[in-house]
């Protein structure tokens, strides 16, 4: 079973897994009908998802806003008149470019950016699609590039944060800016500007028109550009002081991606990107990737999971802008709704659902013992987890199975497991987690924890006890050297005596009646530990 296991947990220290392919849900190709919803020209290249409504809102830039059933079509779509769709209630709003880019929160509040170049900056909302919309200006004389055709949200009601964007000062290398807003009582309130052409974020990637903003926190942004040959940006913020942080550069493999558009969703404690290009190619219409490294490196390497290509004919030209939208379906598989200005807009899907949503995997120190947790969201087809452990940070072997707590397997429900790696070694221990299906399917989390067991007596461990023929001793140390087992009951007689031969190993109590009895652990001839033992 091939699994859409996604990057990145929220501190962004996970690695992807295999990729997922994708199946055509339907497909519309621009016309050269000005009726039509797509035409040849470059008026529409802004599309976003209502998880409320479940509509799809396709922006026409200087018209209107269209809302689209996206679950009524299927197949290859010959034509989408506007006239069959209804459309956000525009009221008096008369700007050129007044719809250049849409987005909507995770409650179905709907916002809007024209395309200005006149030092105006117009956010246009919608508490509903059958709300009348309100408009709110920001002008700012020091704003001579073009913006608002570049634009994001995070969040929600007055925790909502929107972000504008657009070109540089024409014909000057410097000027662009990332203009920040705050949503308060339902107004969009500005909150400051960040200057992204700082000499160490790159100079170069200076336009952000027509690009892509996608949150991935309300201080982490993956940003798309429309520079000839620069690709994707992950850049850190600082809203205080509303100053560029740090970034990360994707790989120049995508750099041929050209106008750009992406976005980021966060699912299984992983993250996910997927991008698309305007300028369309018979080969790549949609790429998925996925990544590991933290904000403030200097590059980082994605990984392509999936593409898929609509096989149609695609226009030339060299505006070709491009936009996406993202739906997570209750079966956990995945719709990417995409539209490339002049070109076309479909549908695709991911097949399979995620076995396994694992929202959590962490290990601590827990009374001097290695102690692993880990949580799933959802559980499908489970038999269970397999825990591997290596010393070195790669050499990762086997240690145990730990059986599904869903009832065969399958629950919809929050689950917490936790382990305690009683044989862990002094030092640091690496974990990670395979996932089992009942078929005999399995898919591996390839984000990796870590445990320092420090080297104390108090990590010695003594198991299991109660005793029955046997107790372990683990000593959490290689050097077991002139290290020696005494055994002694309540008189203080001693019953048993044996010398450390590995750094883990049995000492039998079977052939000692039943009772309470004390091992006294030595290291050349200094006392580490005693431990009370009840052999029953």
């Amino acid at each position: 079973m091939k699994k859409l296991l996604l990057f990145f947990s929220l501190s962004i220290s996970v690695v992807i897994a295999k990729g997922q392919s994708l199946s055509q849900l339907w497909y519309y190709e621009a016309t050269t009908t000005p009726t039509e919803l797509l035409t040849t020209t470059s008026a529409t290249y802004s599309l976003a998802y209502n998880k409320v409504t479940n509509k799809l809102y396709v922006a026409n830039r200087g018209d209107q806003i269209y809302i689209v059933d996206p679950e009524s079509y299927t197949g290859n779509i010959s034509s989408i008149p506007k006239s069959s769709l209804l459309a956000l209630n525009k009221g008096t709003i008369a700007e050129t470019y007044c719809f250049s880019k849409v987005r909507v929160d995770d409650n179905g509040v709907i916002y809007a950016t024209a395309m200005q170049t006149n030092g105006i900056i117009y956010i246009y909302r919608w508490a509903s699609e059958t709300a009348a919309p309100t408009r709110y200006t920001f002008t700012d004389a020091t704003i001579t590039s073009r913006v608002g055709d570049s634009f994001g949200l995070f969040g929600t009601g007055d925790n909502t944060r929107l972000y504008v964007a657009g070109n540089s000062v024409s014909g000057s290398s410097t000027g662009s800016k990332l203009y920040v807003f705050d949503v308060i009582g339902g107004v969009p309130t500005y909150h400051g500007a960040v200057d992204l052409d700082a000499a160490q974020f790159n100079s170069s990637f200076r336009d952000v028109a027509k690009g892509s903003i996608s949150a991935e926190a309300a201080d982490v942004l993956w940003l798309g550009s429309s520079d000839s040959g620069v690709t994707f940006r992950r850049v850190k913020i600082n809203l205080t002081t509303n100053t560029y942080v740090s970034h990360e550069v994707i790989n120049s493999t995508y750099a041929s991606f050209n106008a750009t558009a992406g976005e980021y969703i966060n699912e299984n404690g992983k993250g996910f990107f997927a991008v698309t290009s305007g300028r369309t190619t018979t080969t790549q219409n949609l790429v998925q990737l996925s990544k590991a490294g933290n904000v403030g490196d200097a590059s980082v390497t994605m990984q392509s999971v999936s593409s898929f290509n609509f096989g149609k004919t695609t226009y030339t030209n060299g505006l070709g802008y491009a936009d996406m939208a993202v739906k997570r379906n209750a079966d956990n598989t995945t719709t990417f709704y995409v539209v490339t200005s002049q070109n076309y807009i479909g549908a695709v899907k991911t097949f399979a659902p995620l076995p396994v949503t694992l929202t959590s995997f962490d290990a601590s120190l827990v009374k001097g013992q290695s102690t692993l947790t880990w949580g799933t969201a959802a559980e499908t087809n489970n038999k269970g987890f397999e825990l591997y452990r290596a010393t070195e940070g790669t050499d990762f072997k086997k240690i145990d199975f730990i059986a599904a707590k869903s009832s065969n397997g399958n629950s919809a429900t929050a689950l917490t497991y936790t382990y305690v790696d009683r044989t862990a070694k002094a030092g640091v221990n690496y974990y990670k987690l395979k996932q089992l299906d009942l078929d005999g399917k399995s898919e591996t989390f390839e984000k990796v924890v870590s445990v320092d067991v420090k080297l104390s007596t108090a990590n010695v461990v003594v198991y299991p006890n109660p005793a029955t023929s046997y107790v372990n001793v683990n000593l959490a140390d290689d050097d077991y050297k002139n290290v020696k087992y005494d055994l002694f009951d309540l008189t203080g007689k001693k019953v048993l005596s044996e010398v450390a031969n590995a750094s883990q190993q049995d000492v039998s109590v079977a052939a000692l009646p039943a009772g309470v009895y004390y091992l006294k652990i030595t290291k050349n001839g200094a006392e580490i530990k005693t431990a009370k033992i009840i052999k029953q």
